[in-house]
């Protein structure tokens, strides 16, 4: 008997139902907000999540959609390494290497047909793009995922902050709040209020901003290439800068790099 469809099944309507609980003798109801709030929750998602691996995304992904490809496919080339291992790495140590390849400028990026390079700061914005429409594609098809996306921002940095003792985690949490609220005019999808939206809001807007076609009538040229670079900074900010600054043991790139390296066999 397969158990996915009513794992996801239930993962949904842990989502989606309210839950009924008991304050001084009175039935109250805790809405999903609440509910995705409780730090042991937000624990054992980020617990789930962060585990995943390469494989595991692309399994999910939709056909023709090769995000998870394009998000890896250039680090995996510039590191030489082995794609067989490579299909193993956790979304921590994926990001550890997007943070650390695309940030460097000692990496000249993916080669044009003419010998010269892309900007590595242009191959940093795309991979994240990308990793946001693959959570975005995927959400339904995945639990930890599904359970992730939802929950509330407030929840996932005070948890953060809180594991780590970083207090810039909290000026994170506000910069986030405060670019959501700028970005959210420009939105064509109806979206939560600042003090209610989830990770899945951010990243919908986020995606929703990189569809926009400049019209020249509507916006200056200035501005709609600073609400792009907004977007690719809020991306950043919520997926990459927020583990970082929690995990920072986990951002060192001998750390995993060995790992995936490809064996080099001697005669």
């Amino acid at each position: 008997m397969c158990v996915w469809p009513l794992m996801l099944s239930r993962a949904r309507a842990a989502c989606a139902a309210p839950v009924e609980v008991k304050k001084g003798g009175k039935q109250m109801e805790k809405t999903n907000r609440e509910y995705m709030a409780e730090p042991a929750r937000v624990e054992r998602t980020l617990q789930r999540f962060t585990k995943m691996t390469l494989h595991e995304l692309k399994a999910v992904q939709q056909k023709k959609r090769n995000y998870a490809e394009w998000c890896m496919d250039g680090v995996i080339a510039i590191e030489n390494l082995d794609r067989e291992k490579a299909e193993t790495m956790s979304y921590m140590d994926i990001i550890c290497f997007l943070h650390n390849i695309w940030g460097d400028d000692r990496y000249a990026g993916i080669r044009n047909g003419d010998g010269t390079a892309y900007p590595s700061d242009l191959c940093q914005d795309f991979t994240y793009k990308m990793l946001a429409r693959l959570l975005l594609d995927v959400q339904m098809k995945s639990v930890p995922i599904r359970l992730f996306m939802e929950l509330p921002l407030k929840a996932f940095y005070g948890y953060l902050e809180r594991i780590s003792g970083d207090a810039l985690l909290s000026g994170e949490y506000r910069m986030v709040c405060d670019e959501y609220v700028k970005l959210k005019d420009l939105s064509t999808v109806e979206l939560a209020g600042v003090y209610e939206a989830t990770i899945k809001d951010v990243l919908r807007l986020c995606n929703n901003v990189f569809c926009m076609a400049w019209i020249p009538t509507q916006m200056e040229l200035e501005n709609y290439s600073q609400s792009i670079m907004s977007a690719y900074r809020l991306v950043e900010r919520l997926l990459v800068k927020s583990f970082r600054l929690a995990f920072p043991e986990q951002f060192y790139m001998d750390r995993i790099r060995t790992r995936y390296a490809q064996d080099h066999k001697t005669a």
